[in-house]
């Protein structure tokens, strides 16, 4: 038996590893950090008008 909480993280984690649009998306963001592509929070909220 697992608690409720971790049952729902194991679920929400297959479910993203499953979506092979989501992980290329995940993969390429992963990549952009690792190599410096990086914004400020606050260059990013000036971005999108917030």
């Amino acid at each position: 038996m697992l608690p409720w909480e971790l049952y729902e993280a194991v679920s929400d984690t297959l479910e993203v590893l499953g979506d092979k649009e989501l992980m290329t998306q995940l993969r390429q963001s992963i990549q952009e950090m690792d190599s410096g592509k990086l914004i400020s929070w606050q260059d990013a909220k000036q971005e999108l008008d917030l």
